[in-house]
């Protein structure tokens, strides 16, 4: 399995991605992808996730199902609650070294 691309992910942007927590389905919608420091060796980039606050997960790896994506598992933290309390947001950070 190829590793995950900003441009793969970016192409996606406002698109819903459904996190399976146990018995539990959260549906995720794509809201910010960001690049970080990269270079023609190194990519880093931060994707940025929202989901509705009655049902948020702790930090850990979650399977996410996309249909443009076979097998997606993600390190997500919860980062911050939006001002009126309705909606999480989560981020996933990527820092990995290219193929040559």
């Amino acid at each position: 399995m190829a590793p995950f691309s900003f441009e793969q992910f970016s192409d996606q942007l406002h698109e819903a991605f459904i996190l399976i927590d146990g018995d539990h389905r959260v549906q995720l919608n794509l809201a910010e992808a960001t690049q970080g420091h990269s270079n023609e060796m190194h990519e880093q980039f931060s994707l940025f996730f929202e989901a509705d606050a009655a049902r948020v997960v702790a930090q850990g790896m979650y399977k996410l199902e996309h249909p443009d994506f076979d097998h997606l598992e993600l390190f997500l933290v919860p980062i911050g609650i939006s001002e009126d309390g309705s909606k999480i947001r989560y981020e996933a950070v990527f820092n990995r070294l290219k193929a040559k």
